[in-house]
């Protein structure tokens, strides 16, 4: 019997690791091949706050592995240390951020109301903001960073790729 909260995934994400992590309307759940067991990982015990994951990334720095999310609804970005458990909103957005990236040097690519950005976390100088109108950053779907260094992102509601 599978829980109610995993029948209707929001997104799904495997790292290098080949674990797959599902996001739900009721948090994360991460699922290891070795135990065949799920873990629930919340970001907050208010379940309103973590509803509607959107977008799950993973990235390593040093020895430290994160879990990154973003959330529809209040449109967060939400940052776990997976080895101290340490949660944090890392952004906060007016709602409707669904992607995250990774590009080729493992920078975190996400959207704010106002701005493409490229997170790199072992290399915080190289950290970049690229201010765009909200009609291109509200709704992205998907972020891609291409074999020219091109980045692309797309609008859900518009269908236009940018």
């Amino acid at each position: 019997s599978v829980s109610k909260e995993l029948k209707k995934p929001t997104c799904i994400f495997k790292d290098d690791d080949g674990v797959v992590w599902l996001g739900t309307s009721f948090g994360i759940y991460r699922y290891t091949f070795d135990d065949q067991r799920f873990r629930r990982h919340f970001f907050n015990n208010n379940l309103s706050e973590a509803a509607s994951i959107r977008g799950l990334k993973i990235t390593r720095e040093a020895k430290a592995k994160k879990l990154w999310a973003m959330s529809e609804v209040p449109g967060s970005l939400y940052e776990e240390d997976l080895q101290t458990n340490e949660i944090k909103i890392s952004q906060a957005s007016s709602g409707g951020k669904w992607a995250l990236g990774l590009d080729r040097n493992g920078s975190l690519n996400y959207m704010t109301d106002h701005s493409f950005n490229i997170r790199n976390q072992s290399r915080p100088s190289l950290n970049r903001s690229f201010p765009l109108p909200f009609e291109y950053t509200s709704s992205t779907w998907v972020i891609h960073q291409d074999k020219y260094d091109q980045y692309w992102f797309n609008n859900l509601f518009t269908a236009d790729l940018y």
